[in-house]
């Protein structure tokens, strides 16, 4: 007895849906347009254009850097260095030959270099209000200020491999500029490599 009104029920709700639906065919049926027209009609009309910068002043240095970061080569090479990059960090393993660390370490110091110049040539193009407004370019911003965060942590721990072992007063080892007992500092180098491979 409880089963049969939620049955009804269902079967009025059901054929009020198949009612509106042969109505609403049955009206385009007397226009000159089908439905899949019709929904092409609708959704033109509800798009909204997409707001993109341009500088007005079309024979400025500005603009020619615009025309230059907007273009689709420029993606397509931004896009390549991305896939070598993130190549180049697979490459990294434990107890590498210290001639690949080398290679690695000026590699990334390369790529870093070219998506420095990736933002810089933005942010002359965009400025600074206009760069920020997206959320892209404020990921890509912050990844390349983790990066050369990063290069430059790599830079010092080599100097201070250069730096004998050293022993304070009570007895406790040194070891490179760090303390020989913590493990914080590789840590925080493999956490600084996460903002390398985001990019």
């Amino acid at each position: 007895f409880v089963v049969f009104p939620f049955f009804f029920v269902n079967i009025f709700v059901a054929l009020i849906i198949i009612t509106f639906q042969e109505q609403g065919e049955a009206e385009l049926q007397d226009g000159e347009i089908d439905k899949n027209q019709k929904s092409c009609i609708d959704f033109t009309i509800q798009a909204r254009p997409l707001e993109r910068y341009m500088p007005n002043k079309r024979n400025s240095f500005k603009y020619k850097i615009w025309r230059i970061v907007v273009s689709t080569p420029f993606e397509y090479f931004i896009m390549m260095l991305i896939v070598f990059n993130t190549l180049l960090l697979m490459m990294k393993y434990r107890d590498a030959p210290p001639l690949l660390d080398d290679i690695l370490q000026v590699m990334n110091l390369v790529f870093t270099s070219f998506f420095l110049i990736e933002c810089i040539l933005k942010l002359i193009a965009f400025g600074f209000k206009n760069f920020f407004k997206d959320p892209w370019n404020i990921f890509d911003f912050t990844t390349v200020i983790g990066s050369i965060v990063d290069a430059l942590v790599l830079e010092l721990v080599e100097r201070n491999r250069e730096i004998p072992p050293r022993q304070s007063p009570n007895g406790q080892i040194y070891l490179n500029g760090f303390d020989a007992s913590t493990k914080d500092n590789s840590f925080n180098m493999g956490f600084l490599r996460l903002f390398r491979a985001a990019r």
